[in-house]
């Protein structure tokens, strides 16, 4: 039982880290700062993986399995729910931004193609935070 405990502990973590990894470095708890990234990825990597071999050894492999693949999932859709959640925060940025240049220069606006620069443009940005640069 206290494999279970410690593996839903350790997806509570993965889900507050995926919701914390994405936001810039001034946004984020001090807990989840660039210093402190590799301790907390070592830390739940040991903690989620020791609890699945708990697991394992408790209940067996196919449950082992489930709770693995359990944890995939949830990482993948947290991560990428966060994500495109600041992309869409900083998306109206970069529109504006790109809108007052096309105008600064007399361009022809192209209203689809703007908003695509805008949203790679804030991916990059997303990125940015996520490795920690300013």
């Amino acid at each position: 039982m206290i494999y279970i405990f410690l593996y839903v502990f350790g997806i509570l973590i993965l889900w507050y880290e995926n919701k914390c990894i994405v936001l810039d470095v001034f946004e984020r708890p001090p807990i989840f700062q660039v210093s402190f990234q590799p301790i907390w990825w070592i830390g739940r990597i040991i903690l989620l993986y020791g609890s699945i071999i708990g697991i394992w050894y408790v209940y067996g492999i196919p449950v082992a399995v489930v709770a693995l693949v359990i944890k995939i999932i949830i990482s993948q859709i947290t991560f990428k729910h966060y994500f495109r959640k600041q992309v869409v925060m900083w998306m109206p940025h970069f529109y504006k931004i790109l809108c007052e240049e096309a105008e600064k220069r007399g361009q022809p606006f192209n209203e689809n193609q703007t908003r695509f620069e805008a949203i790679e443009m804030s991916k990059k940005q997303v990125y940015k935070a996520i490795k920690g640069e300013l």
